[in-house]
């Protein structure tokens, strides 16, 4: 299993239903996907999300703890990706590791090039337009 402790999983009203149009409907219990996380997902008001969790457009640091390599990137809608300019998708195993999970949080992620630990050093969210 991915998320060893299942921490949870928060979002906005308006994250969940972009990416409950790209999620599948089966859902596997000892799988990471898109459609299992948005379907244990807490949506939350915009004023209630908490400023240090992953959303759409976060810019988020992580640090791989077998390496000890710092990661940044922007987690992005699927058609804003773009490796060059670090915009990960929301859809990439990476981002659907991470969407929804908390500053300080430490997560396991099945990447291409096998299972990584990556603790969530830093969350940077852009404040909520009034």
């Amino acid at each position: 299993m991915t998320n060893e402790k299942l921490l949870p999983v928060v979002m906005i009203d308006d994250d969940y239903k972009l990416l409950k149009r790209f999620a599948g409907t089966e859902i596997a219990a000892n799988e990471l996907s898109l459609a299992r996380e948005l379907d244990r997902a807490q949506i939350v008001a915009d004023s209630d999300f908490p400023k240090d969790a992953i959303r759409l457009n976060s810019r988020v640091e992580l640090i791989d703890l077998g390496t000890n390599k710092r990661l940044e990137f922007e987690l992005v809608l699927p058609n804003e990706a773009d490796m060059k300019q670090k915009r990960f998708s929301a859809l990439s195993p990476m981002g659907i590791a991470i969407i929804g999970f908390r500053q300080g949080d430490k997560i396991k992620s099945k990447l291409p090039g096998g299972e990584r630990n990556f603790l969530i050093e830093k969350v940077h969210n852009k404040p909520f337009a009034a």
